[in-house]
């Protein structure tokens, strides 16, 4: 709209790098899993600015891989940490273990969903 370009602050007070980072389902936020283990939301109708913050993962292992993604028909993410994928819940802010699996999941595609009546 403007033809403008600027960074945002994305960094809380003792971040120092981010791990994962996606844009919300609905394209209007954008996430940052930060190494303190909170997802940190940025939203576009804040100019960009923190408008949620909680925590996803108490203790960080730097050995694991982690991976975020956003379900486009939800207000949810999954979080993939180490050999666990965790379902991220933004409007009660809450963290649910979906699956664990032997070996380590090397990447995570949203497919989308459809309803029953859906023809495609």
């Amino acid at each position: 709209e403007t033809d403008e370009i600027a960074p945002f602050a994305w960094q809380s007070e003792g971040v120092s790098n981010y791990l994962a980072y996606s844009v919300s389902g609905d394209n209007e936020a954008v996430l940052v899993l930060d190494d303190a283990g909170f997802i940190n939301v940025f939203d576009q109708h804040e100019q960009w600015q923190l408008t949620t913050r909680f925590q996803v993962i108490d203790q960080l292992d730097e050995e694991k891989s982690v991976k975020l993604i956003a379900n486009k028909a939800h207000d949810i993410s999954y979080l993939v940490y180490g050999n666990t994928v965790y379902q991220i819940n933004f409007e009660n802010q809450s963290v649910n273990e979906v699956i664990t699996v032997e070996q380590g999941i090397a990447n995570l595609t949203w497919l989308g969903a459809f309803e029953e009546a859906h023809e495609h």
